[in-house]
């Protein structure tokens, strides 16, 4: 009988290591997907950034089509632009 009580003990307690493990890799598991879960966010978040960096810059060089780039400007203040006048002029 006594033998028998202490294989009984000794099972419940590799029973109750396993139920032990079998909760930390479900809560390691967890962990993980919540990394994951994060990680895609950022990912999206990113992917938006760029969006709207490019659509920035995409409207820079629409808008600047128009009126001419920065460089354009000072090359025409140094040289004068001919059509409108002198350097005084546009300066």
């Amino acid at each position: 009988m006594a033998r028998a009580s202490r294989q009984w003990s000794k099972l419940n307690r590799s029973r109750d290591q396993m139920a032990r493990a079998s909760r930390q890799w479900s809560k390691l598991n967890r962990s993980r997907d919540k990394m994951a879960r994060v990680s895609r966010q950022w990912s999206k978040r990113n992917r938006s950034l760029d969006q709207m960096a490019r659509a920035s810059r995409e409207w820079k060089r629409h808008d600047s089509g128009a009126s001419g780039t920065d460089q354009e400007i000072e090359w025409l203040k140094r040289h004068g632009s001919g059509a409108s006048g002198t350097d005084h002029q546009i300066k």
